[in-house]
């Protein structure tokens, strides 16, 4: 039989090398210079439903805008017309309405009437 010997290795205790310095109180300047580029976290690109004219624009790029804030004006001529059409489209609706309650028109004139008056609206 065969008898095995253990070895043990012993290793030394690395010794670590530091710097020693004094130390100072002094004041540290607090400004710092960088070059970057700065982008908008939320980007909006306004633009109309329709095409229409402007007349008068009430605010320049990069200014600072609230909900609800009037940034535009369109032209008078068009909002004339925009208002006559949502005028029509009502008026269409009441004649498919008044049909429709008495058989004279189906129940698929009547959604297309009320859907082209609602989306009429939201402009």
């Amino acid at each position: 039989m065969y008898r095995w010997k253990e070895k043990t290795a012993v290793k030394e205790e690395e010794k670590l090398k530091v710097k020693v310095a004094d130390v100072m109180a002094r004041p540290v300047e607090q400004i710092q210079e960088y070059t970057a580029t700065v982008e908008a976290e939320v980007k909006n690109n306004i633009a109309p439903s329709s095409p229409v004219r402007i007349d008068k624009i009430f605010v320049e790029v990069g200014d600072r805008v609230k909900k609800g804030q009037k940034l535009v004006q369109m032209d008078a001529a068009n909002l004339k017309q925009t208002k006559l059409q949502l005028d029509n489209q009502e008026i269409e609706f009441n004649r498919i309405d008044e049909l429709y309650k008495v058989g004279g028109a189906s129940k698929s004139e009547w959604d297309a009437a009320k859907m082209q008056l609602d989306v009429k609206d939201c402009l």
